[in-house]
């Protein structure tokens, strides 16, 4: 199972999904996590910018990045998001959870991970 998750710092789980950098594509087998690759967000929002206004091509982007996976695990993602995601056939995990991308989805593998109860975006896109 191919998992992705947001990260600006090529470690961590960003707090928003659709302004992270990059996705980690881990690879879970039969209780094992390796990340096996990083791949760009051409999703919907300017990388870094403060109010999410730069130029984008909507969520098409960071869905064909992610076509290949099954699940994506995020802190925060707003209902667009979640909407294209789930139309491509990839299930979004709200997670509880900061820190270290591996760890995060170790602990969702063997199931000791909680999903969160919040954790849509409320800027309206």
């Amino acid at each position: 199972m191919k998992i992705a998750i947001p990260t600006n710092d090529g470690i961590n789980l960003s707090a928003h999904f659709g302004r992270c950098r990059q996705f980690l594509i881990f690879e879970a087998r039969n209780g094992e996590v390796k990340l096996i690759e990083t791949r760009m967000n051409a999703g919907c929002h300017g990388h870094g910018s403060s109010d999410g206004a730069a130029e984008h091509p909507g969520h098409s982007g960071f869905v064909e990045a992610l076509r290949d996976c099954e699940t994506v695990l995020c802190g925060g993602i707003g209902a667009g998001a979640v909407e294209a995601l789930k139309a491509a056939g990839i299930t979004v995990v709200l997670v509880d959870a900061a820190g270290n991308a591996e760890q995060i989805v170790t602990a969702f593998q063997s199931g000791a991970l909680r999903p969160a109860s919040v954790g849509m975006c409320q800027c309206q896109h």
